[in-house]
Order: structure tokens, then C-alpha cells, then sequence
């Protein structure tokens, strides 16, 4: 959503959500999730 709106500031909130997001998916056990997340810095 954040990268579609493309308002001030929003792909580096969109980063920080992503790098968050990893980080619980890797506590949390979700290795899916992780290299699906891993792959999307190239959207931002």
C-alpha cells in the first residue's frame, strides 16, 4: 500500500515494516514468509 501511494516518506516507512516483518517471521518460524519478504526491497 505504501509503495502504491508513494507519498513522502512512505518507501522508507515501507522499508522499516519490511525489515520488522522479517525479523518476526524469523523468530516466529515462518521460512516462507522470510524469503518472500527478502525479495520485495527490490519494489521499494
Amino acid at each position: 500500500m505504501l509503495i502504491d501511494r508513494d507519498g513522502s516518506g512512505d518507501r522508507e516507512n515501507a522499508r522499516e515494516l519490511l525489515t520488522e516483518a522479517v525479523a518476526m517471521y524469523t523468530r516466529i518460524g515462518m521460512p516462507k514468509h522470510v524469503e518472500i519478504s527478502e525479495t520485495m526491497p527490490g519494489e521499494l
